[in-house]
Formats: structure tokens, C-alpha cells, sequence
């Protein structure tokens, strides 16, 4: 294992994910700041929103880095992302409040969402791709420590989160996270700058083939791209549904719970997120990629639809024991998922492949992300409906690829 790479890679996605969903984690503070209103809910409802644009813009940077990593390296687009991540927290930390400068604050802000949108969009893929074209070794493993990265990204918002959401600190105190993403920009620029490409890219580039047009990638690829869609889109629906909408949940739902124990629930389910991720991976040895994710995807609705429909008589403990299941099943569907994306395109259009599908997926399967968190104290049906389809449509993809002799290898 070239574990330079992996540890690189590893960083510099956890770097990038803390960037891209602090935003999330602050959300409540955010709110009446740039989206002031009678109602709180109205303002965390329009914030939230913000936060789902990111989502939305994802499949933009998909095809703008897939197209740079395809064409001009993987290295190469990965430092540009990281430049922009680093730049839309930037603009974030310094933009002025509805207050000082009116309706042209939430504009801003939505900019630099976006800005984020397209950066995430050629990022978690494409430091995988770079990590497994470097080595055989163990794909699966290799698989499951870079999502368990996006998990820790994920952990550090949330600490963050909840450090800067305390009262007594200064009203101007929650730029201070965003300000440190210029730090965290410098740090993940070094990282990337000094990471080796890929030796199937480089060798890959020696032969002078032709590239084929987006078009062209599309047309050759439509079957992968689809059920990367899908299975890809999955993953970060359940992901995002445990940052994001199962805390708003315990929040509105269980008033009675002290933010503590909530921020206690969200970071050790982030954890058992990170870890189980690892361990899917690991496993993927003895078991099959598809294995593995599809029994996440069968227990998932079941377990989701117990969770919103005993959480009124739970106890603390008994919450904390959903939290931490919750976190093992989104580790168990996203942790081998690289390895096997991995294998469903050839070298020179797998950059473009997998970021745009897995980006269009992600944007439009988990862009739901705020409404379900809103509905599910209220009329739950719909959002459990929700997660049992896109748990059926990645379940079925997960069949045809473990069925399909000409998409695994």
C-alpha cells in the first residue's frame, strides 16, 4: 500500500469535507443572521436551503474536474478544488450580515455555497480514484479509509459546529471556523501539491489515445453512470440525513434532550460512520462490494422507519444505540463503494464517469435532505417512503452489477 497517498488523500478529503458542511453545522447560528424573519424556522428552513444548493451544484464541478482529471491529471484537479473550497469559506467569513447590506448577504452566501457545490463535486472522487490507481493492494480497505475520511470531515464541522454555537461567545464569533478555512486551503494545498499522479493516468497518457468528448464518455458509459447515480446518490442521501436532518429532529422533536447529549448523539453516530466504513471496506476481502452495501440497503428503510416512529418513547440510552446503528448502516453502503466504481470505467473517462454520475446523484437524491428534515416531525410518511425507494433503486443497481459480467471484472 503506498500509504503516502492514502494518508494524503485521507487529509486532504477530511480538510474538505469540514469546509463544505460547516455550513450545515451552523445553520442555526447563520439563520437569523442572513435570512431574518418572525418565524426561526422560516429563517433555518431558507438556510438549510442554502446549504442544498451546495448539493445541487455538485454535478457542475463533476464535469469541470472530471474533464481537468481526465485530461490534465488527477493531481492537477484536485489542487484546483481544494483552491476553490478554500476560496467560497473565505467569502463566507467575511460577508457582511442582512443587516449591514440587505438582500445582497443571502446573494453572497449563495454564491459561495455554489462555489463550494462545484469545488465537493471534483474532490471525494477524485481522491479515490488517485488513491486506488496508485495500488492494488486491497481495494476495499483502501476504499473504506478514504469515505471514513468524508466522515471525519463530517465530525469536525459538527465539533466545530457545536463549539461556536455557544451563546456567551461574541456575535461575530462564528467566522472564525470559515476563517480557518484559508488555514485549513494552505495546509490541504501542500498536501495535494506534493502528492504523486497517478501511474495508470501518466501511462495512460503516454499511449496519445484520443479522449473522447463528454458526449462521448456519456454515450459509452450509460449504464455505469446510471447506477452509479443511484447507489452513489444513496450514500450521500443517508449520509447527509444523519448530519443533518436527524439532529433538526431531536432538536424540534424532543425539546426536552440538552444540546449536549444531541451534540453527543450526532458526533458518536459521525464515529461509528467513520469506523464501520473501514471495516465494510476491510471485509470486502471476503465479501463482495455489492454484498455488503445491499444488505445496508435492506435494513436501512426498516431501521429508519423504527427510529422516526419510536423516537417520542425512547430513552437516552436507547437513542444513543439508534445513533449508533444509524451510523454502521451509512458506513456499511459507503464504504467499499470507490472500489467498485472504480471498476465500471476505463482509465481515461473514469475522473469524468464517476464524479459527474455520482454528483448528479447526490444532487438530486440528497437535495431533499432539508425538506425530510422539516417533515419528519410532522408527517413522516413521505420522507420514509423516500428513503425506502432510493434504497430499493441503489439495491436493484447493486444486483445488476453484481449480475453484469461486462460492468465487474
Amino acid at each position: 500500500m503506498n500509504k503516502r497517498v492514502v494518508l494524503s488523500s485521507f487529509l486532504g478529503n477530511t480538510l474538505e469535507f469540514y469546509d463544505y458542511t460547516l455550513f450545515g453545522a451552523l445553520s442555526f447560528l447563520l439563520a437569523p443572521l442572513f435570512f431574518p424573519s418572525n418565524n426561526p424556522l422560516t429563517s433555518l428552513f431558507a438556510s438549510l436551503t442554502v446549504f442544498s444548493m451546495g448539493l445541487i451544484a455538485r454535478p457542475l464541478g463533476g464535469l469541470l474536474f472530471g474533464y481537468i482529471g481526465d485530461t490534465q491529471g488527477r493531481k492537477k484537479a484536485l489542487v484546483l478544488s481544494m483552491s476553490c473550497m478554500s476560496l467560497a469559506s473565505i467569502m463566507i467569513a467575511i460577508v457582511p450580515t442582512y443587516s449591514q447590506i440587505g438582500i445582497l448577504a443571502p446573494v453572497v452566501l449563495v454564491c459561495a455555497r455554489l462555489l463550494q457545490g462545484i469545488s465537493a463535486g471534483g474532490e471525494y472522487n477524485g481522491a479515490a480514484i488517485l488513491s486506488l490507481e496508485h495500488q492494488e493492494y486491497h481495494p476495499g480497505l483502501i476504499s473504506g479509509i478514504l469515505t471514513s475520511s468524508a466522515a471525519a470531515g463530517l465530525l469536525l464541522a459538527a465539533i466545530v459546529g457545536y463549539i461556536f454555537s455557544n451563546p456567551n461567545l461574541p456575535d461575530w464569533a462564528w467566522r472564525i471556523p470559515f476563517l480557518l478555512g484559508l488555514l485549513i486551503g494552505i495546509l490541504g494545498l501542500y498536501i495535494r501539491s506534493n502528492l504523486s499522479e497517478s501511474p495508470l493516468f501518466q501511462k495512460k497518457i503516454t499511449n496519445d489515445e484520443p479522449l473522447p468528448s463528454v458526449l462521448g464518455v456519456f454515450k459509452a458509459n450509460r449504464k455505469s453512470m446510471m447506477l452509479i447515480f443511484f447507489i452513489g446518490g444513496q450514500s450521500s442521501l443517508i449520509s447527509y440525513l444523519l448530519f443533518i436532518s436527524i439532529p433538526i429532529l431531536l432538536k424540534f422533536k424532543l425539546s426536552s434532550l440538552s444540546s449536549e447529549f444531541g451534540f453527543i448523539c450526532n458526533s458518536i453516530s459521525l464515529l461509528a460512520f467513520s469506523l464501520s466504513a473501514v471495516g465494510a471496506g476491510f471485509i470486502s476481502r471476503y465479501f463482495r462490494f455489492e454484498k455488503i452495501m445491499i444488505t445496508s440497503c435492506c435494513l436501512m428503510p426498516f431501521f429508519f422507519f423504527a427510529f422516526v416512529s419510536l423516537i417520542d418513547i425512547l430513552n437516552p440510552s436507547q437513542l444513543l444505540i439508534f445513533h449508533i446503528i444509524f451510523g454502521c448502516l451509512v458506513g456499511m453502503h459507503a464504504g467499499p463503494q470507490h472500489a467498485l466504481f472504480q471498476k465500471l470505467f476505463p482509465i481515461h473517462m473514469r475522473y469524468r464517469g464517476i464524479s459527474f454520475s455520482f454528483s448528479l446523484g447526490t444532487g438530486v437524491l440528497s437535495a431533499l435532505t432539508t425538506h425530510i428534515a422539516f417533515n419528519l416531525g410532522t408527517s413522516p410518511l413521505a420522507s420514509i417512503c423516500w428513503i425506502g425507494f432510493t434504497s430499493l433503486c441503489s439495491a436493484i443497481s447493486l444486483l445488476i452489477i453484481r449480475n453484469s459480467k461486462s460492468l465487474y471484472s
